[in-house]
């Protein structure tokens, strides 16, 4: 995690002097706005991030910033957030580091030097409009993760899988077995899992433990979630090797999702070797297709550009992304099943958030 100094000497023609908090001001675009906090206005630090200054406020011992429209963080998001000490939460914060920058951002306030730590990051991600999906780029999905079951003389990789610490993987119980086998091995970091020359340096561990759920039920397709625990740590972040968070509200704030795998790029069609993703829509009804499901499963597709996932997909994540960082991955389902005839119906996913002490159990207990 880099950290950079940068010194904003309030010295230019579009600083307001002699403000306070609340005090009414213009930015130098002619909107009104409110002096407050640089971290209580979201649209300063969504700028700052893209490189782009805030308009400065001054008052007698701290810096503000002008902060046009209604753009204050609503203080019970704040709270919530920070009442939130779950294991998984707090793993969270840490692993949303390894992507982050911090800048002290600076300046002079009558004779006084004053900074402040604004968070921005760096990653890959490059999301644009698997059955329709198109192959990832490297160290886009960093948390990435495929179970090889050993062949004659390579590695068959049946299906995909999450990195959610530096021991664990997360998974779908139906992929505990393939032809009577246990899985030999996680692969991290791939993005083609058949070629040595696609840029990145992807890693092997041995299968240590296969813990599916257990109240997983094969003929109802319920409670389809496991993890896997690896004989070795993790022992450093890399740009293609950081583990996601988990989501843990019952409700997906955002419609659409991105599902990633190496599964089957068409009906019977053999697995894809290279990554790919897809973006597709989350239905919110108990019914999936002619499938029926509960409020432990997710039903997601995108049947008008026939975008879904497929065979060997199995296990993968569907995963989103929160507005004000795009780097932290925040798994919301698990790949669990669809119908044969894939891009052509929405499939069924595990919800992660019905499974959030169950994993935390497990991994973090």
């Amino acid at each position: 995690m880099a950290i950079k100094l940068l010194i904003i000497f309030f010295l230019f023609p579009n600083v307001i002097y002699s403000a306070i908090n609340g005090d009414q001001c213009v930015t130098n675009k002619g909107v009104r706005g409110i002096c407050m906090g640089f971290y209580e206005c979201q649209s300063a630090v969504n700028d700052y991030r893209l490189g782009i200054f805030p308009q400065l406020c001054q008052n007698s011992n701290k810096y503000t910033v002008c902060c046009p429209g209604n753009n204050k963080v609503p203080s019970n998001n704040i709270n919530r957030i920070n009442s939130q000490t779950r294991p998984s939460k707090q793993k969270c914060d840490e692993y949303s580091k390894i992507a982050t920058n911090v800048s002290l951002f600076g300046g002079l306030s009558l004779g006084t030097f004053h900074t402040e730590k604004v968070e921005t990051y760096t990653c890959e991600l490059s999301i644009s409009l698997i059955v329709g999906g198109e192959p990832a780029k490297a160290n886009e999905f960093p948390h990435m993760a495929a179970l090889g079951w050993r062949g004659l003389d390579r590695y068959e990789f049946n299906c995909g899988a999450s990195l959610i610490s530096d021991r664990y993987v997360l998974t779908a119980a139906h992929c505990e077995k393939w032809n009577g086998k246990l899985p030999d091995i996680v692969r991290l970091g791939d993005l083609d899992l058949r070629s040595n020359s696609d840029g990145v340096q992807e890693q092997d561990f041995p299968v240590e433990a296969f813990i599916r759920h257990e109240n997983y039920d094969s003929r109802q397709k319920k409670n389809d979630i496991a993890v896997v625990r690896m004989r070795y740590n993790v022992r450093a972040w890399q740009k293609n090797i950081r583990p996601a968070c988990l989501w843990s509200q019952q409700n997906i704030n955002q419609n659409q999702v991105i599902a990633t795998g190496y599964g089957s790029t068409g009906y019977a069609e053999g697995n894809s070797d290279k990554l790919l993703k897809v973006n597709l829509f989350v239905s919110n009804t108990y019914r999936c297709g002619e499938i029926n499901i509960d409020n432990t499963q997710i039903c997601a597709g995108d049947e008008r550009n026939n975008r879904d996932t497929c065979q060997g997909d199995s296990g993968g994540p569907l995963q989103i992304t929160l507005p004000n960082n795009k780097c932290t991955f925040y798994i919301v389902g698990i790949t669990s099943f669809g119908e044969n005839v894939c891009g052509y119906s929405n499939a069924v996913y595990t919800r992660v958030s019905a499974y959030i002490d169950w994993i935390e159990r497990i991994v973090w207990g």
